[in-house]
C-alpha cells in the first residue's frame, strides 16, 4: 500500500513537472515563431522513433529553422505522443506528424511473420545475420544490434530459445519497418532527413531508405564535450561510417594543411590531458567521475605487473552497445574479439597485459535500471577460468582515471574505440580489429585478416614506438575529430544532468540559453547549422573557430 501511494505521488509529480516544463518551453521559444512563413520549397523528414523530451526539443528547434526557410517539417513518431507533439508545435506550429503504427497498418503482418520464420530457419551463424538485407535495408545488422542490446549479451545464440525468440521479434520489427520505410520515403520524397538514432530498428530501416533514395541525410548526436553537438552528413557511400570519423575531404585538408605546426600538435595533447584530468571527456556518461590519475609505478605494483616488461592494454568494448553499426570487423562481435585476443595474449608472455573493461558499463547499467554487470570480465572467466599472472583486468568501476594508462602503456588494442585516435597522439601504437572510424588513416596498425592480427599480437612486444610523422598524423586527426567537428550550443543546451523539477522524466533536458529572435540579423548556432544542412552536401560540419 505504501509503495503504491509513493508510485502514485511520483506519477503525479512527473505529470505536473512535464506540464510545467512544456509551459516554460512554449514561452522560451516564442521569439522563434514567425507569424508569416515562406512558401514551401521542400520537405524535411525528422525521424524521432526514439522520442525523448530532450532530443525532441532539439529537433523541434531545427524544424522551426528549416520551416522558416521554406521546408515543410514532417516528424515520424512511434505512435501518438501528445506531450512530445506539444513541444514540437510550441516551436513550429504547422509541423506535421506521421505514426509508425499507422504506416504498418496496411502491411501484411502474417506475411511478415512467415518471411521472418523462413529467414530465421535459414540462418546458421552471425555472419549470415550481418549480411541479411531486405528492400536493400540492412535489417540483419539493425535487428542483431537491437536484440543483443535488449538481451544485454555479447553473442546471440540461435540455439538458445530466449535468444532466438528475441531475435525473431526484432527481425519481424525490422521487416515491418523496411516495408513501411520503403513505401513512406518514396511517397513523401523528402529533400532532407534528420536523425538522432540511426542504427537500431526501426530507425535503422528509415535511415537506410533515405540513403537509398539519395536524400541529404543528417545525424546529430552528443559530442565528447558536454556543451557541443556533432552533425554528420550521410549518403550511400559512407553509410557505415562512424559519426565521429572525418570525411575523406576533411582529412585530405587537415593531413596536408601547411599552416599546421608542432605547437598545434602540442595543443591537442594539452586538451586531451585536460579533458581526462577534469573529467569533462564524455561527461554525460561520467566516465572519469571520482577517478584519479596515478603514477605508472602504483599501477604496476597494485596489479602485480612485471616492471621489466612492456605493457599492452586491451580496451574492451561494451558488448551490446551499437555493436554492428559501423564498418567491418575481423571477428563476429566484440565478445569473440576479446576472447580471441586474450587467447593470443596468454601465449605472448613477453608483455604485461591489462584488460580495460569499458567504464560505460556503469553508466549504461544505471540508465537501464539494472545492477552493474561486467560482461567482459564474466566472459573471460567462463572461457579461461583464472587468467595467468601476466594478464590483469581493470574493472569498469575502477577508481583509476584512464589517462593513467597513457603514461603506462606501450601498446593498445581495440576494434574501433576512441582510444585508437588518442594513444597514437602520444606515440603509442594501436592495433585495430575493425574499420569505419579512423583505420587506414596512417596512424594505426590495421590487420586485414585474422591471420595477420594473430601474427601482430604474437610479435607485439617487438613493435617500435610510432615515428614523429605518424604521431603528427594522429594529432591532426584527433584535432579534427575532437575539436574541429564538435559544434558549440550557444542559444540552447542539452543538459544531461538537468534534473528539472527533480523529475525522472526531465533528468535530461534541453533548455534555451539565449533568446534568438526569428528576424535577428546575427547568425545563431541554429541558423548556421540549418544553413549548412540546406546549402551544402558536406559530410562534416566544421566549427571554424575551434
Amino acid at each position: 500500500m505504501i509503495m503504491s501511494f509513493k508510485n502514485l505521488i511520483s506519477r503525479i509529480h512527473n505529470k505536473l513537472a512535464i506540464e510545467a516544463d512544456a509551459f516554460l518551453w512554449h514561452w522560451s521559444v516564442r521569439h522563434l515563431r514567425q507569424e508569416k512563413l515562406p512558401d514551401i520549397v521542400g520537405t524535411v523528414f525528422i525521424c524521432d522513433l526514439m522520442a525523448m523530451i530532450a532530443t525532441a526539443k532539439i529537433e523541434a528547434l531545427y524544424a522551426n529553422k528549416l520551416r522558416n526557410q521554406g521546408y515543410r517539417p514532417v516528424v515520424l513518431l512511434p505512435d501518438r505522443a501528445p506531450f512530445i507533439e506539444k513541444l514540437y508545435r510550441s516551436t513550429c506550429p504547422d509541423v506535421e506528424f506521421v505514426y509508425l503504427t499507422k504506416l504498418k497498418h496496411n502491411i501484411d503482418s502474417q506475411g511478415i511473420l512467415h518471411k521472418a520464420t523462413r529467414i530465421l530457419d535459414g540462418l546458421k551463424s552471425s555472419s549470415d545475420i550481418l549480411s541479411l538485407t531486405y528492400k536493400q535495408c540492412r535489417i540483419g545488422k539493425n535487428a542483431l544490434s537491437y536484440a543483443v542490446r535488449k538481451l544485454r549479451v555479447g553473442t546471440l545464440d540461435l540455439h538458445d530459445d530466449n535468444h532466438r525468440q528475441h531475435f525473431k521479434n526484432t527481425l519481424i520489427e525490422a521487416l515491418h519497418s523496411a516495408e513501411a520505410a520503403n513505401s513512406f520515403i518514396k511517397e513523401l520524397s523528402p529533400d532532407i532527413a534528420l536523425f538522432n538514432e540511426r542504427g537500431y530498428s526501426p530507425a535503422g530501416e528509415f535511415f537506410d531508405s533515405c540513403l537509398l533514395a539519395g536524400i541529404r541525410t543528417i545525424q546529430w548526436l552528443g559530442a565528447p564535450q558536454k556543451d557541443k553537438l556533432l552533425f554528420k552528413g550521410y549518403n550511400i557511400n559512407n553509410q557505415s561510417t562512424h559519426p565521429l570519423a572525418l570525411s575523406d575531404k576533411t582529412w585530405e585538408r587537415l593531413s596536408k594543411d601547411p599552416a599546421w605546426t608542432d605547437q598545434d600538435g602540442e595543443v591537442v595533447i594539452q586538451k586531451l590531458k585536460s579533458h581526462y584530468d577534469t573529467g569533462a571527456w564524455f561527461n554525460r556518461q561520467k566516465l572519469q567521475s571520482g577517478k584519479s590519475i596515478i603514477p605508472s609505478s602504483e599501477i604496476i605494483q597494485s596489479f602485480g605487473l612485471d616492471p621489466k616488461k612492456k605493457t599492452a592494454v586491451i580496451f574492451s568494448h561494451i558488448f551490446y552497445d551499437a555493436t554492428f553499426f559501423y564498418g567491418e570487423s575481423l571477428y563476429p562481435d566484440y565478445k569473440q574479439w576479446l576472447i580471441e585476443t586474450i587467447r593470443l595474449a596468454i601465449q605472448n608472455q613477453s608483455l604485461n597485459w591489462i584488460v580495460k573493461v569499458h567504464p560505460v558499463n556503469v553508466w549504461r547499467s544505471e540508465m537501464d535500471g539494472v545492477a552493474m554487470e561486467q560482461l567482459e570480465k564474466n566472459a573471460l572467466y567462463e572461457e579461461f577460468g583464472e587468467l595467468p599472472e601476466h594478464i590483469r583486468i581493470m574493472p569498469a568501476d575502477t577508481d583509476i582515471n584512464t589517462f593513467s594508462l597513457f603514461q603506462l602503456a606501450d601498446y593498445g588494442l581495440t576494434v574501433r574505440g576512441t582510444i585508437g585516435m588518442e594513444f597514437p597522439c602520444f606515440g603509442i601504437p594501436i592495433v585495430t580489429a575493425g574499420t569505419g572510424r579512423y583505420s587506414g588513416r596512417g596512424f594505426t596498425v590495421d590487420p586485414s585478416t585474422k591471420k595477420d592480427y594473430k601474427t601482430i599480437i604474437q610479435n607485439l612486444h617487438k613493435t617500435p614506438k610510432l615515428t614523429e610523422k605518424t604521431v603528427d598524423l594522429a594529432r591532426r586527426y584527433a584535432y579534427g575529430t575532437f575539436f574541429l567537428r564538435p559544434f558549440p550550443m550557444t542559444s540552447y543546451t542539452l543538459d544531461f544532468d538537468a534534473d528539472t523539477f527533480l523529475s525522472k522524466a526531465l533528468k535530461q533536458n534541453t533548455i534555451i540559453k539565449k533568446q534568438v529572435n526569428a528576424d535577428e540579423s546575427t547568425l545563431s548556432d541554429l541558423d548556421f547549422i540549418s544553413n549548412w544542412i540546406i546549402e551544402t552536401n558536406e559530410e562534416d560540419l566544421i566549427n571554424k573557430v575551434a
